[in-house]
């Protein structure tokens, strides 16, 4: 029986701004690497997440989640 108080299950960020990440790994003591790709779309929008969508994980762990982040193409 997982414990709500350490156990947290990933939301998808896919398609959402960093700024929803911040808030999230914040909340939950989480470590996050962010990384740029140029693509044509809007910038700071999520494209990729390393730990997928209802993943189950420890709070406060030593998990880094990747996030692949859109930068428009110069």
């Amino acid at each position: 029986v997982s414990n709500n108080n350490t156990k947290l299950s990933m939301p998808n960020f896919v398609g959402k701004h960093i700024n929803e990440v911040l808030s999230f790994v914040e909340n939950n003591n989480l470590q996050v690497i962010f990384i740029y790709l140029e693509v044509l779309m809007i910038e700071d929008i999520v494209i990729y997440q390393s730990i997928s969508e209802n993943t189950v994980i420890d709070k406060n762990s030593n998990y880094k989640l990747e996030i692949y982040v859109s930068k428009p193409i110069a």
